[in-house]
C-alpha cells in the first residue's frame, strides 16, 4: 500500500482497494478500530473518484456496515445500508437482486436493534424480488423466509414463524441437502419455534434430527 500510495497518489483508487483489503484483514484479525479506519479512508477515496452513486461506493459502504454490525453497532449501519439501498434502487431499479441484498442488510440491521416491525417489510420486499429474479426453489429464496421467520418470531407471532421456517427448510433440503450446516442450523430455529408453540414432541424430533446431523459433521 505504501508503494502503491507514492507511486499513484493517496486519493488513487487503486490504493483505496490496498485499503479495503488490509481492512478486511483487520476484521479477521479483530483489530475492529484499524479496519474502521481503512474501510473509511477506502470510502473517502472512491466518493471523490467515483462519485457518492457508483457501485464501488456501495461496496465500501456496505463494506463498513458489516463491520458495525460485527461489532454489534447496528445503529451505525442504519444509515450506511440506506445509502446503498437508495444507490441501488435508482441505478438498478426496485425488483434487481442486488437491491433485494440491500433490503436485507437493512433489515438484518433493523432485526439486530429489536425493531422487528420495521425489518419485516423489508424482508418481504426482499423475497418477492427474489421469488421472481431467481425462482422459487433457490437458496436466497430460504433465506429471505428464514430472515421473515425470524421477524415473525420476534414479535411472538409464531404461527408465521413456524411456517416460514418450514417453507425455508423445504427449499434447503432440495437445494443444499440434508447434511448442509445451514440447513441444520435453520432446523434448530424451527424447534425452538415449534417448542413456543407448545408442539414439544414436534420439537423433541427435529432436535435429535439436528444432534445426528451434528454428530454426523464431526
Amino acid at each position: 500500500m505504501v508503494i502503491r500510495k507514492k507511486a499513484l497518489g493517496p486519493s488513487d483508487p487503486g490504493v483505496a482497494e490496498c485499503l479495503n483489503n488490509l481492512a478486511s484483514l483487520y476484521q479477521i484479525q479483530k483489530r475492529y478500530n484499524e479496519a474502521e479506519r481503512m474501510y473509511r479512508e477506502s470510502l473517502a477515496i472512491c466518493e471523490k473518484a467515483f462519485g457518492r452513486k457508483h457501485p464501488e461506493v456501495v461496496t465500501r459502504l456496505s463494506n463498513l456496515a458489516e463491520l458495525y454490525r460485527l461489532e454489534g453497532q447496528a445503529i451505525n449501519s442504519e444509515p450506511l445500508y440506506l445509502r446503498t439501498l437508495d444507490i441501488r434502487e435508482a441505478a438498478l431499479g426496485a425488483d434487481h437482486p442486488d437491491t433485494a441484498n440491500s433490503l436485507d442488510s437493512l433489515g438484518g440491521s433493523y432485526f439486530d436493534q429489536n425493531k422487528y416491525r420495521d425489518a419485516e417489510p423489508l424482508f418481504r420486499r426482499a423475497l418477492t424480488i427474489r421469488e421472481k429474479a431467481l425462482g422459487a426453489g433457490h437458496p436466497d429464496v430460504a433465506r429471505s423466509l428464514k430472515n421473515l421467520a425470524a421477524a415473525c418470531y420476534g414479535q411472538k407471532r409464531y404461527v408465521e414463524s413456524e411456517s416460514f421456517y418450514r417453507r425455508a427448510l423445504g427449499i434447503l433440503e432440495k437445494s443444499l441437502g440434508s447434511t448442509h450446516p445451514e440447513f441444520a442450523a435453520s432446523l434448530e430455529n424451527y424447534a425452538e419455534t415449534l417448542r413456543k408453540l407448545k408442539r414439544k414432541d414436534e420439537a423433541v424430533e427435529v432436535e435429535g434430527r439436528v444432534q445426528a446431523l451434528l454428530a454426523r459433521s464431526k
